[in-house]
């Protein structure tokens, strides 16, 4: 695509102007950040506080429960993906600066292990959770449909998991209070959904970021 611009463009100087890829260093501005809220694995002697407990505990369950339960596996919507310039931003902090990082985004990371297992009930649970979900979305005259799938290879994902979870508030929250669901350990309190809330404004891309997003596909499509 270099060569080619600069036999069309007189001013382009060719490979000398070249950058990384727009999109490409988007997404790895987006991973770094959403990076620090992934879920901490303990070692076997760390002592760890109550939510620490709690959040190690849904981690794990997210890691062995993919692929079992009563219904079908849910999709597959991991990719490879470029994580070529990737920086991961705790290098170079302190063992004390670290600590106080992970002390400050533990709600945070509580709240994205909820809804993300949240969703995996979902995809395990064909015959009992979704009948109850379409249900209680009738009942609350909801529109029907799923939660988004967060995925680790795409950073908007987590957007728009938080998003749909926002505005499905009364329906997880009814869900999550039915016993018979067993998701009692899923359900967010008041300052959960305010974590939820802002974090998914934080993520919220500006339509004039996306207009240059599609100009930048229309570009490269007609190279």
């Amino acid at each position: 695509m270099i060569e080619e611009l600069a036999t069309l463009l007189d001013t382009f100087p060719g490979p000398a102007n070249q950058t990384r890829c727009f999109l490409h260093i988007v997404n790895l501005v987006a991973k770094s950040v959403l990076r620090q809220f992934e879920p901490h694995k303990a070692k076997g002697n760390d002592v760890l506080s109550e939510g620490a407990q709690e959040l190690a505990a849904l981690s794990t369950d997210l890691e062995h429960s993919d692929g079992d339960g009563d219904g079908e596996d849910g999709d597959s919507d991991d990719e490879d993906d470029d994580l070529d310039g990737f920086k991961d931003e705790r290098d170079g902090m302190s063992e004390e600066e670290i600590a106080t990082l992970e002390q400050s985004v533990q709600p945070v990371r509580l709240v994205l292990a909820k809804a993300s297992y949240f969703k995996l009930r979902f995809d395990n649970s064909t015959t009992i959770v979704l009948p109850e979900w379409n249900s209680t979305l009738k009942e609350l005259e909801l529109d029907p449909r799923m939660m988004p799938r967060d995925v680790s290879t795409r950073w908007n994902s987590t957007f728009d998991m938080l998003d749909f979870a926002v505005q499905y508030r009364p329906a997880i929250d009814a869900i999550t209070d039915n016993r018979d669901m067993k998701m009692r350990k899923l359900e967010l309190d008041g300052p959960d959904w305010i974590i939820a809330r802002q974090l998914r404004d934080t993520l919220k891309v500006s339509p004039s970021f996306l207009r240059i997003i599609a100009l930048i596909h229309h570009f490269c499509a007609d190279l």
